[in-house]
């Protein structure tokens, strides 16, 4: 409180002790309103000072669980100021899969500090705890957080895994917080930056259908309409995230769009086509899902390698058919590539078809390329490669192909090798790199090292030639 407001004090109370018994707004009293206004001005202050430095404590109304970054299901109770219990739900058809913790706190966070405890009762895979959690104050700056503690008990009465986690935070700077898994991409943001991306020109934006739910399937092509190259001798590549939980793999790829977006992806962006799904599930971020869509289905053991079947599930049934429509066009696609993430650096294994490596030579040339952009390999492990020879596969889809033990060829790498002999990269990995703008470094490095394999364009040869299921020659008796 400053020494002038003190002395106003101080006068305040000497007039009204002369003042008694006299009616303070006199209409021949001055001092009588002259005193009215400095009292107010000082209960104004008074007021305004004690409600900065008083903070009503956090109720559970103060949380919000639902989208756009959420974990569906999930319950919260209050144990103790600033102090709750959440209980987690699972993902559709799967009771074993713990939904992420995601949450937003709206309002009242400031100033107060945060103990929560996390329990999921039953636990069978996808632990919730596995990997990191950011938090944020605009969904837009994450910083990372570890849990206080984990542990995991089994129920004596009914068996079931129980694992519980505590999250501690010291007081709140602001009063809204963002809480979620890896470093988030929410649905909103991700349509937030298709827009701005589409502004370029060579970029097309191709909705290819709607979710479950409403939200938009989108595919994004980069093919520049400048390029001094037929398209039908561009190199094609086709990137897609199957995990909607899996937010890192999302940030690798804008790391390789705003690549070949800028200047210095110039002569890449013409000698290729690249196309770029950001999210298979985008039902998946507002509710905490790690693997499947609405319907349960695991995104990564949805593959149909005989072709695309409504059985399969509905999103994966729409980009597979989309898939298909890019092959059986005059621009196929040479390379599929499977964005994931598990622990470490970003960790591709390449498998490369014949084809590729009579026009371009041995992948281990990618090796040293990969080496060339991140010498310390900080952002990405080095590239393995997988020799092994391509088994052609012409099964029916079973729904088999949807759970965690699916055989090969369910997969959104193996799959679309099987069923089309292109080259196929599953890129694992990233869920040590902690920040957006390290997951966003390391898909410059990848498409770097990427479309300088794929050096020129391709062989007049191989760009006649039509890559499909049907025209790809096979081993007898496959």
């Amino acid at each position: 409180m400053t020494r002038a407001l003190m002395s106003d004090m101080t006068g305040i109370s000497r007039e009204r002790r002369c003042l008694r018994g006299k009616p303070l707004m006199s209409a021949h009293s001055s001092l009588s309103r002259k005193e009215m206004e400095r009292t107010a001005s000082f209960i104004l202050v008074a007021v305004c000072l004690a409600c900065a430095g008083y903070c009503a404590p956090l109720q559970v109304e103060d949380f919000d669980f639902g989208p756009p970054l959420g974990s569906e299901g999930a319950t919260i109770e209050k144990t103790g100021e600033n102090q709750f219990l959440v209980t987690l739900s699972h993902a559709p058809e799967h009771p074993g899969w713990a939904n992420h913790l995601q949450f937003r706190i709206l309002r009242n966070a400031k100033g107060n500090p945060l103990k929560m405890t996390v329990r999921f009762v039953g636990e069978t895979q996808y632990s919730f705890v596995s990997n990191f959690h950011s938090w944020s104050y605009d969904g837009v700056n994450w910083q990372p957080t570890p849990f206080a503690s984990t542990k995991t008990e089994t129920d004596p009465s009914t068996g079931q895994k129980v694992r519980t986690a505590q999250l501690e935070f010291s007081a709140f700077e602001k009063d809204t917080v963002w809480f979620g898994f890896q470093v988030p991409m929410t649905y909103e943001q991700m349509v937030e930056m298709v827009e701005r991306w589409k502004r370029h020109p060579a970029v097309t934006v191709h909705e290819i259908g709607r979710s479950l739910e409403g939200r938009k399937l989108i595919r994004l092509e980069i093919a520049d309409p400048d390029s001094p190259y037929p398209k039908e001798r561009r190199w094609v590549h086709y990137f897609a995230n199957q995990h909607p939980g899996e937010y890192n793999s999302m940030w690798r790829m804008v790391g390789m769009i705003e690549f070949l977006l800028s200047d210095e992806g110039k002569d890449a962006r013409q000698r290729s086509i690249c196309h770029f799904v950001l999210m298979q599930s985008p039902d998946g971020p507002g509710h905490g899902w790690h693997r499947t869509n609405r319907q349960g289905i695991d995104m990564n053991r949805s593959y149909a390698v005989a072709g695309a079947f409504p059985e399969q599930g509905h999103e994966p049934y729409l980009f597979q058919k989309d898939l298909e429509g890019i092959m059986a066009s005059s621009c196929p696609v040479t390379t599929v590539w499977s964005m994931h993430t598990w622990p470490g650096a970003a960790d591709p294994t390449i498998a490369v078809s014949p084809a590729d490596i009579a026009a371009l030579g041995p992948p281990e040339k990618c090796v040293e390329l990969l080496k060339k952009f991140d010498p310390d390999h900080k952002l990405v492990k080095p590239l393995k490669i997988d020799s092994r020879a391509l088994r052609w596969r012409t099964r029916p889809w079973t729904p088999a192909d949807s759970k965690p033990d699916g055989k090969s060829g369910g997969t959104w790498d193996g799959g679309p090798r099987a069923q089309f002999g292109v080259t196929a990269c599953l890129c694992e990995g990233g869920a040590d790199l902690l920040t957006k703008e390290e997951n966003i470094a390391s898909g410059r490095v990848l498409i770097q090292a990427l479309t300088q394999y794929y050096e020129g364009i391709k062989p007049a040869a191989q760009a006649a030639e039509k890559t499909s299921a049907e025209t790809v020659p096979r081993p007898a008796g496959s």
